[in-house]
């Protein structure tokens, strides 16, 4: 190609943290090559954005964002961090092979306690990030569930993945002040299936996996802006984001075979109109090449009103579309 591709975003160094010391640079060396490559890298195109290595080491829990942040601030615009932490925490795990399918309920609880350690992994970095006075805000490059066998594990072609992950994004979008790019899957392959897309095999045509559906889910239906997520949710998962006089809900029941029935209404507005769009499809469904709509939204309207009383089905993901107004 002739002319520039015209690249805005470009990440220097990667997993550079992970192999063991003496193999590797130190975190003050990497934040000095950094610079070099940084002050180079602007002199040719000084509109470029740059995501600096400071996720935390591979075998002890020292961060790498201090250093980066210190000797190479100014360079920085966001920090990369990984999360691929989501391995299981229990030794007797079934998420492995197909162990998992004996007791999806137990599965369910494992892939929520993996859940959990996400949020505080996050905020660590914020709080490195806000110590050191950084305007810089977070890129999660990588990040994605660690399953036996290595980077194979069935699981990630059923429903189950698809809660898991619409959970994580939900978290992502909460924290979307600080958190500007966040990838949950690899792009795409034939074999590991913590891939987005898969290609398939000779005579067989691609699809998304859960994880690209939820990507692509929330893409599709999406606001400009986040909005405060309520705290009383009632067992309810959800993150908010609106563009002018729509809002948008994203929504996880992550009760496996209860539906959860809500009242939502908007301080000092009212529902014009609006769709709900859920995904719903039982927890042991899945998605291969000749199944890729398995997970296809079903949308329904929403009635005007102050109040909008909604039903959202057990083991579900829902986007509520809402068109507002302010009460007269």
């Amino acid at each position: 190609k002739s002319e520039p591709w015209g690249i805005r975003f470009w990440q220097v160094g990667n997993e550079t943290s992970y192999p063991k010391a003496g193999h590797r640079f130190t975190s003050e060396e990497s934040a000095k090559e950094f610079v070099k490559y940084a002050k180079a890298m602007r002199q040719v195109d000084p509109e470029i954005k740059l995501i600096g290595w400071g996720c935390k080491e591979g075998n002890r829990d020292a961060w790498w964002a201090p250093e980066l942040l210190d000797i190479a601030g100014d360079q920085v615009d966001y920090v990369a961090a990984h999360m691929m932490c989501q391995g299981p925490r229990r030794e007797d795990t079934i998420l492995t092979g197909m162990e998992y399918m004996k007791d999806r309920d137990r599965a369910w609880a494992e892939l929520l306690e993996i859940y959990d350690i996400l949020e505080p992994r996050l905020l660590e970095l914020e709080a490195i990030i806000e110590e050191k006075g950084s305007d810089a805000k977070i890129a999660i490059t990588e990040g994605h569930l660690s399953l036996k066998p290595h980077n194979t594990c069935f699981l990630l072609h059923e429903w189950l993945a698809g809660l898991y992950h619409a959970k994580v994004l939900n978290l992502y979008q909460r924290h979307g002040d600080m958190v500007k790019i966040a990838t949950l899957a690899d792009f795409f392959g034939n074999r590991w299936t913590v891939n987005a897309v898969m290609l398939g095999s000779p005579m067989q045509r691609m699809y998304l996996m859960p994880v690209g559906i939820i990507c692509t889910f929330y893409r599709k239906h999406i606001g400009e802006y986040g909005v405060a997520v309520p705290s009383d949710l009632k067992g309810l998962d959800m993150a908010i984001s609106r563009t002018d006089n729509r809002l948008y809900l994203h929504v996880v029941n992550g009760d496996l075979h209860r539906a959860n029935t809500v009242d939502i209404s908007i301080e000092g507005h009212e529902v014009v109109g609006g769709c709900a769009y859920t995904i719903a499809p039982g927890i042991d469904a899945y998605v291969d090449s000749e199944r890729r709509d398995t997970f296809a939204p079903e949308g329904t309207r929403v009635n005007p009103g102050d109040l909008v009383n909604w039903t959202f089905p057990g083991a579900s993901v829902t986007v509520l579309e809402l068109e507002i107004k302010p009460k007269e």
